[in-house]
């Protein structure tokens, strides 16, 4: 074969494995994480959950209402999440050594793309982490050039947060702490976007542009000192011209370390874990319990802190308005508990004043009917059951009417009766009669001492008053 033919050969060889992840990429934007992680509520159905932090970025699954989330982060509108149950990514199979029985693998180059999978979509554009030689991960399926897998460590997607009610906080949830995803130009066949990641410094040092810090040297407030040089194996500096830094002389003064004032204050963070946990216990509380407006001014206190992180600030925000929405159905549950507890006591009295009416009567043995008065035939006859008047016997003229079938009724023709009963208007008739439940001859002279009526003939009522007046 001769070198041409080589090469040729070789380029038809390495071209499908290089064009094989050709296709563009869309990086997530660097979100932070916050120091707390949350718990979210899915508050409506059928909410998109986005690989990305805006519309732009395609849907990878469907949440149903009532579905929890984990929440790592905030970025403006949108909640940085954990996937959730049923999330997968694609990584290049080229980039992946199986083993045993295909279901784990073991990356094989440094900086492998991870894409984010749909299962809605046939897109796997947006990259959601970094993997390097030696991760394991573990194996869903196969897609074309890519093998489906779990999500790994420091992938993450998001959701609008109009879409999920924050819960309580988790300060104990892992941070995932993947190898972040970098932006930059591609190297390929690494399926990546970005350049390589420089690994981290050693442990016991700390590098700068300024020069090598000794985590053995002194410190101030808990940060260590930085040389203004580079190291050198002794643990002396040189300058930038590789001459030696002469040492200071040990001086008699108190050491600055010495002199540090302790720290008191505790940090706006260390305040948000504990208001966090007194919101949770309020929670649990009944609603006319909880010291709502004591926690707001807690809150209050640190919505504009300095070293609290802007993620921490939006759930901060979050926390009062619902604290807000709580101190005015709180309000509303107290005013109508003083409601009822007011018209309970109304109840109460009348249910007294009852008893007390009905001893009195009957300590004095009133007989008590709705109407009294004479008891006359009626002309009238309209509707079912027979009308009868009872009228004023001083001034003859009819006080109610009585519909009744009662033959008991017909035999008290002329006499004077109470009766018991409901009145009511008819409505053919325009009149207020009565439908008796039962019936009884009375003495007049006795109307207004031990008999009583609601309806009594007005000659009666005249003659009571005429006797009250001449008895003062």
């Amino acid at each position: 074969m001769s070198l041409r033919s080589f090469f040729l050969a070789s380029t038809l060889v390495v071209l499908p494995a290089t064009a094989l992840f050709a296709q563009d990429v869309v990086q997530q934007p660097a979100v932070e994480n916050s120091k707390y992680h949350f718990e979210g509520i899915i508050n409506s159905g059928s909410v998109y959950v986005r690989s990305g932090p805006g519309e732009g970025y395609y849907a990878t699954q469907r949440l149903d209402k009532g579905a929890t989330i984990t929440v790592v982060g905030i970025k403006f509108d949108w909640l940085k999440i954990t996937p959730p149950e049923g999330s997968f990514c694609y990584v290049g199979s080229v980039f992946v050594d199986r083993s045993g029985n295909g279901s784990v693998g073991r990356i094989n180059r440094n900086d492998v793309n991870v894409r984010a999978g749909s299962q809605l979509y046939a897109m796997k554009t947006t990259v959601q982490a970094r993997l390097n030689v030696g991760d394991e991960v573990q194996i869903l399926g196969t897609e074309d050039e890519y093998l489906k897998i779990k999500p790994p460590a420091g992938s993450y997607l998001y959701i609008n947060k109009q879409f999920v009610d924050m819960g309580k906080a988790l300060p104990d949830a892992p941070d995932a702490g993947a190898t972040p995803v970098s932006t930059g130009t591609s190297t390929p066949g690494n399926d990546n976007s970005g350049p390589i990641a420089t690994s981290n410094p050693p442990a016991d040092s700390s590098s700068t542009s300024a020069g090598t810090v000794n985590n053995n040297a002194p410190s101030i407030d808990g940060k260590p000192a930085i040389a203004t040089g580079t190291g050198s194996p002794d643990g002396s500096a040189t300058n930038a011209n590789g001459g030696a830094i002469a040492a200071k002389p040990p001086s008699s003064q108190p050491s600055q370390v010495a002199m540090a004032p302790a720290a008191t204050q505790p940090s706006a963070e260390d305040q948000f874990g504990k208001f966090e946990s007194q919101f949770v216990a309020m929670s649990k509380q009944p609603l006319t319990d909880q010291k709502i407006d004591e926690l707001t001014t807690e809150y209050k206190t640190i919505a504009n802190a300095q070293d609290l992180s802007d993620t921490l600030k939006q759930v901060v925000q979050l926390r009062l308005a619902t604290l807000s929405a709580r101190a005015d159905s709180q309000q509303k549950m107290i005013a109508m508990q003083k409601m009822e507890k007011e018209a309970a006591q109304k109840e109460m009295v009348m249910v007294a004043e009852q008893q007390e009416l009905a001893e009195r009567l009957k300590a004095t043995d009133v007989q008590i009917y709705a109407a009294v008065g004479q008891l006359e035939p009626s002309s009238l006859q309209v509707g079912g059951g027979t009308l009868y008047r009872l009228v004023d016997p001083g001034t003859g003229r009819t006080v109610i009417y009585i519909r009744t079938n009662d033959t008991k009724v017909t035999s008290l023709l002329g006499s004077f009766i109470g009766v018991k009963g409901d009145t009511e208007t008819d409505p053919q008739l325009s009149l207020r009669i009565i439908s008796p439940t039962d019936v009884a001859e009375v003495d007049p002279s006795k109307v207004n001492t031990s008999v009583a009526a609601e309806i009594i003939p007005p000659s009666m009522l005249a003659r009571q008053a005429s006797a009250s007046s001449n008895g003062n």
